[in-house]
């Protein structure tokens, strides 16, 4: 994830940095004000609520609380937060697994083949991207994991490709259980994808969002953003990233 990254003007990520006393450690808002560093798209986007994540993250939390079982005389407090902890565990895991699917999907792309670590399963559940990808952008040139800034914000984009015709932009969602026909795309993702498009200079490019179920191999559901939920995106992302702005007195 590039929640919480920064990027230097020219467009270099810039995640960490050596301190004073010679040890590498996480930017900081300090450090980025002292070399004149700029916030990430998913940065800008914690600005707005994210109910279907929250809803996600309380239902773990409830989960953990009906199937953990009670030790003796514990206190409530002590239940909750060794529930809470527990419920956090599973969601590390569950962002642990995307992650790792996610490096999968990006080797293949840019050697044009499986790495060696892919298991069967999860070769499973990659190979059929790989394939959805040939079958709709023949003849496309693909920047893998491309970052980029802008005077306010940067990014990493998970997959740009350019023809003599187009170019899009595509953002990978690894899930647990994709299920075809049921709501897969939020307003959220139209902002991400279109702040990326911008910072790109190419605010007119096809943005799409790709949901690759984690678990059952072969469901990948595209959701290709129409221009005006493309443009509202951006406008969106306009004001969330002028209020981080004023919240961070930058």
């Amino acid at each position: 994830s590039e929640s919480g990254h920064w990027y230097a003007k020219d467009g270099e990520p810039r995640y960490t940095i050596i301190g004073k006393n010679g040890k590498e450690r996480a930017t900081t808002l300090r450090d980025a004000r002292t070399e004149g560093l700029v916030p990430s798209v998913s940065t800008i986007l914690r600005m707005e609520a994210a109910p279907a994540l929250e809803r996600w993250k309380i239902q773990q939390a409830c989960l953990a609380c009906v199937t953990l079982p009670r030790i003796a005389e514990e206190s409530d407090d002590a239940f909750m937060a060794r529930a809470l902890k527990d419920s956090q565990e599973q969601a590390r895991k569950a962002a642990e697994r995307g992650t790792y699917l996610h490096g999968l999907l990006e080797d293949t792309v840019r050697n044009s083949r499986l790495p060696f670590k892919a298991s069967h399963a999860d070769a499973a559940i990659i190979q059929p991207v790989i394939d959805w990808l040939a079958a709709n952008f023949t003849g496309y040139n693909w920047s893998v994991e491309r970052s980029f800034a802008t005077d306010r914000y940067g990014g990493k984009i998970d997959l740009h490709g350019a023809s003599d015709e187009d170019s899009v932009v595509i953002d990978y969602k690894f899930k647990d259980g994709v299920e075809s026909g049921k709501r897969l795309a939020y307003d959220n993702h139209s902002t991400q994808l279109a702040a990326y498009a911008n910072g790109l200079g190419t605010p007119s490019c096809r943005c799409i969002n790709l949901f690759i179920d984690s678990v059952k191999p072969g469901v990948v559901v595209p959701h290709e953003w129409s221009p005006g939920e493309v443009l509202n995106g951006y406008k969106a992302f306009e004001l969330l990233l002028s209020l981080w702005y004023l919240r961070k007195g930058l």
